[in-house]
C-alpha cells in the first residue's frame, strides 16, 4: 500500500530553504544538505539546539503515521536526535529519541546500534496508543502518551539547549500523515509482529535508497 504522506521531506535542501522545504528553524542553524541527505550535527557547539518545526492540526484521535530514514552518527554527553508529534488540542505529546546505542519512547526503550548504517523508523500513534517500527518491524509498543501543554507541532532535530549535550545524524527522509494510523509488517520476520488488522501496510526492508521493489510473475499475473 502506497501511502499519501502530508507531508514529505527528502534531504535535497535544507528544511527551511523555502518553496516545499516550509519547515522553520530553531536554534541555531548546524545543518547541512549535500542535495541528498541532511546532516544536523551540532557536536561541540555547547548549549545550542537546532531542530524544525511544522504546525500542522496534529490529532491523535484520527491517528498520526511518522517514517524517517536516518544514520545516527554519534552523541556527545546525554545527546540524541529528538522526534516530537504535539497535539495541541489535547495537550498530549509524544516524544522519540534516537540515542547511539538504543531508541526510546515515552519511557519504553529497545537497545540497538543505531550507527552502523541507516535505519527506517515509523511511529504510528492512535489515541493514546503507540507503535514503534524499526525496518518493518514493531519493537516498541506502549499505551501512554505524555501530558503536557502543547502547540499543534511536529518537530525532528537536536532540541537539547544544555552546555555538551549535543548530536549528529544523517536523514535521508522525513514524512508523515496525519488522519491515519499505518502500522506495517515484514513478511520475513519472526520477532515483534502482529497482524490485527486490515490497517497495515507490507513493508519490505529497504537497504538502498530508491531501491525498487522485486517484481514476481506468477502464471502469467503480474
Amino acid at each position: 500500500m502506497a501511502i499519501s504522506w502530508t507531508k514529505e521531506y527528502d534531504g535535497a535542501a535544507e528544511p527551511d530553504s523555502g518553496g516545499a522545504y516550509d519547515w522553520t528553524l530553531a536554534g541555531t542553524d548546524y545543518s547541512t544538505s549535500d542535495g541528498s541527505v541532511l546532516t544536523i550535527d551540532s557536536i561541540g557547539q555547547g548549549a545550542n539546539s537546532c531542530y524544525y518545526i511544522q504546525s500542522p492540526a496534529v490529532d491523535f484521535d484520527s491517528g498520526v503515521t511518522l517514517e524517517a530514514r536516518v544514520k545516527h552518527v554519534q552523541d556527545e554527553g546525554a545527546g540524541y536526535l529528538s522526534i516530537a508529534i504535539m497535539d495541541g488540542t489535547q495537550n498530549e505529546r509524544v516524544r522519540f529519541r534516537v540515542y547511539d546505542t538504543q531508541i526510546w519512547c515515552e519511557g519504553t526503550a529497545y537497545n540497538m546500534d543505531t550507527t552502523t548504517d541507516y535505519h527506517i523508523y515509523r511511529i504510528v500513534v492512535e489515541g493514546t496508543r503507540i507503535d514503534v517500527y524499526v525496518d518493518g518491524i514493531r519493537r516498541i509498543e506502549n499505551e501512554t502518551v505524555y501530558s503536557s501543554a502543547s502547540p499543534n507541532q511536529i518537530r525532528f532535530g537536536d532540541e537539547n539547549s544544555a552546555d555538551g549535550i549535543n548530536t549528529e545524524s544523517i536523514i535521508d527522509y522525513f514524512n508523515y500523515i496525519l488522519g491515519s494510523a499505518i502500522g506495517c509488517f515484514n513478511k520475513t520476520a519472526t520477532d515483534g509482529i502482529t497482524l490485527s488488522d486490515s490497517n497495515h501496510e507490507t513493508y519490505p526492508v529497504i537497504t538502498a535508497r530508491h531501491m525498487r521493489p522485486k517484481v514476481v510473475l506468477i502464471k502469467g499475473r503480474l
